[in-house]
């Protein structure tokens, strides 16, 4: 979302990028948020998947990215984990363990 680095929505520049941004001799991670939003990506991320030098992580909002249209872009190459927000109990756990009651309460307001 930030205009830096809106010439990456083009796949090409996106390769570009990545490749320009790896360091030998270290664990390289790529993670790559709305990915929806560079047409063509599966192109730049089937090539740097191809190179065995990332270990690559994709997300986005669109439902393209669910179920057949995804797993068809990477066969066998991929796992699907769903991410869902906390529900009021799970939150009020999270601020109960942190010590944080009064933040809990300041957002409930």
């Amino acid at each position: 979302m930030d205009l830096t680095y809106e010439q990456i929505r083009e796949y090409h520049v996106l390769y570009t990028y990545v490749e320009e941004h790896y360091q030998e001799g270290k664990k390289n991670y790529l993670f790559v948020d709305e990915v929806q939003m560079c047409p063509k990506f599966e192109l730049a991320i089937n090539s740097l998947y191809a190179k065995g030098k990332y270990d690559i992580y994709i997300t986005g909002s669109n439902a393209f990215l669910l179920g057949a249209d995804l797993a068809t872009l990477f066969i066998g190459r991929y796992i699907e984990i769903h991410v869902f927000p906390f529900n009021f109990q799970e939150y009020c756990q999270y601020y109960d363990e942190t010590g944080d009651k009064e933040k809990l309460f300041d957002e409930a307001l």
